[in-house]
């Protein structure tokens, strides 16, 4: 097996990479006394990635309680709960163990314990971030790209609202792949699907340039190969190892070519049914809402599709481009729709309506995608229930 240790820097972010990473967040402890850490329900525990930083807290004499119970698509009110538990115990830095949710979480967190205000002050731009807490983002799955991007997306209940926004980079993120080996099956599966629509996106994104493609391409590639080869034996570290090498590559390829319709669209969803894991929306929606980014860039569709399926002669139409991605998609077990989340016709009024409001909002008369207006995309949104 070749599994390198590397760090390097990106951003506001120093990453170290490897089986041996995690210890790398000792000399960041210098000088302090208290931290709190964060977590999800129980995959910090699982993974051991908390014992292991219970561990090297204790060695250095350094005080922590542990907040726990970040719920995937996590709500301003629990990133505000951090933020209170930080004061409370007078932190100095925030440990964040897990994935998107909670690390997005204590990203937001780590600015509202310093400046004050309100979450969701921040996430809607009312409040800039200025200063945060040392955050420490230890990830614990191959999808989310957070521990090394500036963005962080919290969920607003009683307006049934998912927003994103650029807010801070960890200080230092943790890219540890021995944490991973106790994913569940499914969750292996869809952080998988995750990072590979952070790629898809990017590669064919408006702002996408030869670095994100490069970026991009090399984790598509990697995903196609290492994702089926992880169902097969899932506590093989190698495996493990090129996926989340691949979810660290996509994490900066979105942090500069962003996303598109497929995360614009999964945002309304989420936000309406928080039960619809974020990777779940993102490729139920994919395949079909791909074809439409193929009709107004089909160059750069046909070069991305090929890093899944190269052995396919030709990508000439849209149904080619659903065909390759809902393929792999199902060699790799997941064919939900919409329905089974609980989604029905109706609902898929206000999704269309909401969502083309965006659409008009972010991108006027030049998205990276051919849709002619709403009721062409309540169609194909209905066609996936």
């Amino acid at each position: 097996m070749f599994m390198e240790d590397f760090s390097l820097r990106y951003g506001g972010t120093q990453l170290y990479f490897g089986m041996n990473s995690t210890g790398k967040i000792e000399k960041r402890l210098d000088g302090i006394k208290n931290v709190l850490i964060v977590m999800g329900r129980s995959g910090a525990e699982k993974s051991g990635a908390l014992l292991d930083v219970k561990n090297i807290l204790e060695e250095k004499g350094v005080n922590y309680e542990v907040h726990k119970g970040i719920n995937p698509n996590p709500t301003v009110e629990e990133s505000d709960n951090i933020a209170r538990h930080a004061s409370e115990i007078k932190a100095e830095a925030i440990i964040s163990i897990g994935g998107g949710s909670v690390i997005d979480a204590s990203k937001v967190a780590s600015v509202v314990a310093v400046e004050g205000g309100t979450s969701e002050e921040y996430i809607r731009g009312k409040k800039k971030p200025r200063n945060h807490l040392p955050l420490i983002a230890i990830n614990t799955t191959h999808g989310t790209g957070t521990e090394i991007d500036r963005y962080a997306v919290l969920s607003v209940p009683e307006t049934e609202e998912k927003i994103g926004m650029s807010i801070i980079y960890p200080d230092i993120g943790i890219d540890n792949p021995k944490y991973t080996i106790t994913l569940p099956r499914k969750h292996t599966i869809l952080t998988s699907l995750d990072a590979l629509y952070h790629s898809i996106e990017a590669f064919t994104g408006t702002k996408t340039s030869p670095l994100i493609r490069d970026l991009a391409g090399t984790a598509t590639r990697l995903i196609a190969i290492y994702l089926p080869k992880v169902l097969e034996n899932e506590e093989n570290l190698e495996y493990r190892y090129y996926l989340l090498y691949a979810s660290m590559l996509a994490g900066i390829a979105i942090d500069l070519g962003g996303t598109h319709i497929i995360h614009l669209i999964e945002h309304v969803l989420s936000g309406m049914n928080p039960k619809l894991e974020h990777a779940a929306g993102l490729a139920i929606l994919g395949p079909k809402l791909m074809k439409h980014v193929y009709l107004e860039r089909p160059s750069l569709t046909q070069r991305i599709l090929l890093k899944i399926a190269p052995d396919k002669k030709k990508i000439s139409k849209p149904d080619d481009v659903e065909k390759v991605l809902r393929g792999f998609q199902e060699s790799v077990e997941f064919n939900y729709t919409l329905g089974d989340y609980g989604f029905d016709e109706k609902d898929m009024d206000k999704v269309s309506e909401i969502s083309w409001k965006l659409i008009r909002e972010y991108w006027g008369d030049n998205p990276p995608f051919l849709l002619r207006d709403e009721e062409e995309l309540k169609k194909e949104l209905v066609s996936l229930l």
